[in-house]
């Protein structure tokens, strides 16, 4: 969805449980006209919808968000000023196939996003 107009991955190592990727942020997409003018800033949106694609292409499976027992948001992603981003999953495979998410964005070495979850694959 997000995936080559958004952000492209520039490098990505996938071990068991734990996946890690630098992403190059597109600063000229649309989405940065709405959000907002002037002053682009990646949504929270996005942020989680990069989450889940950068899993679900690691996993080669489509995933859908169950449960988010927490989103926190800490630094404002500026895509003219930091648009290279660090993004590292844990993840952990449950018996009824649920998988479970621990996530955070890295702008230069600030987190700017932390998310732990729980996703269904489809």
């Amino acid at each position: 969805m997000l995936k080559n107009e958004l952000y492209k991955i520039n490098s990505i190592a996938h071990n068991e449980g734990t996946i890690e990727a630098s992403l190059q942020i597109n600063k000229n997409n649309e989405i940065f006209k709405g959000h907002f003018p002037g002053h682009p800033v990646l949504s929270g949106a996005c942020m989680l919808q990069i989450v889940k694609e950068v899993l679900e292409g690691s996993l080669d499976k489509s995933v859908q968000l169950k449960k988010a027992d927490y989103i926190k948001f800490l630094l404002i992603v500026d895509p003219a000023r930091n648009n290279i981003l660090q993004i590292k999953l844990i993840y952990k495979i449950t018996d009824n196939n649920n998988i479970l998410v621990t996530a955070s964005l890295v702008a230069e070495k600030d987190i700017c996003f932390k998310f732990h979850g729980l996703f269904i694959a489809l």
